[in-house]
């Protein structure tokens, strides 16, 4: 049984300034959150209409620009939380990005470049998908990673495809620190997931009794999401909120929002 009914098809936004919550609609079961605008977003819009939100962002000109919208209510600690989002418009060929972050996620920066907080999330365009975890870099990889680009370097170097000075100059400088910090954002292809476009509707099953995190994607089970090692992802004990980062551009002529619709107070579907 899928959550998705009855979703609204007219809807005015409007703009938002500080620190809001959007009020939240009481519901007969299911986590419930409301939208959390502050003074970062740029141009988002929200609306609220038939116990469905709506974000867009009215997008800058020419390249435009996401924004990440976070719940105002942190996943229980505890049994199953589930939700939807429908893109009830998709006219560009942006990655967009949707699931769970912690609540010091950088709102102005779409959630797979996101540097203030950890995030697990579905990336895509209407053509690929990708499942995103947040992997720890510990102690020594850098200087691995380093040396494994540096032999692979020293290959071409000999083999006469760049001449070393370049290679470093253009390559080996940019990346030597790319596995420092705390961690970074590492993307997986599921190619057999679907693709972001007018109509995809997703659902985030999260499961803190086992810590799990799952995704459905127009009413089947995609599963379990895992780590770059194999390993099912643990949001057990983590503090973590929904996100959604959703783009919007200004070509000019006229605008390419995308517009998402979220349905929160939902019971979880039985997974396979």
């Amino acid at each position: 049984a899928f959550g998705a009914a009855a979703w609204c098809s007219t809807v005015s936004f409007v703009g938002s300034q500080g620190t809001t919550s959007t009020p939240r609609v009481l519901r007969q079961a299911g986590y419930t959150f409301g939208i959390n605008k502050v003074d970062e977003h740029n141009g988002l819009l929200t609306a609220e209409k038939d116990k469905a939100y709506r974000i867009s962002t009215d997008g800058s000109y020419h390249k435009g620009h996401w924004n990440t919208v976070l719940g105002d209510q942190e996943i229980p600690q505890s049994g199953r939380s589930y939700w939807e989002v429908k893109f009830v418009k998709k006219p560009t060929d942006a990655f967009e990005f949707i699931g769970v972050a912690e609540p010091s996620a950088d709102v102005t920066m779409p959630l797979h470049k996101n540097r203030k907080g950890k995030g697990w999330f579905w990336g895509g365009d209407a053509n690929e998908a990708f499942v995103y975890t947040f992997m720890e870099l510990k102690p020594g990889m850098n200087d691995r990673k380093m040396a494994e680009h540096q032999r692979i370097a020293d290959v071409a170097v000999d083999l006469k495809l760049f001449e070393k000075k370049r290679l470093d100059e253009q390559w080996y400088r940019n990346i030597k620190d790319l596995w420092t910090g705390p961690g970074t954002h590492i993307g997986q292809l599921a190619d057999q997931w679907p693709g972001f476009e007018k109509g995809t509707v997703v659902g985030i099953d999260v499961d803190m009794n086992d810590g799990s995190l799952a995704f459905w994607g127009n009413g089947k089970f995609l599963g379990v999401v895992k780590d770059n090692e194999g390993k099912p992802v643990n949001l057990k004990g983590k503090k973590v909120v929904p996100a959604m980062s959703v783009f919007g551009r200004d070509s000019g002529n006229f605008k390419q929002n995308t517009v998402m619709e979220i349905r929160t107070g939902l019971d979880a579907p039985s997974r396979p």
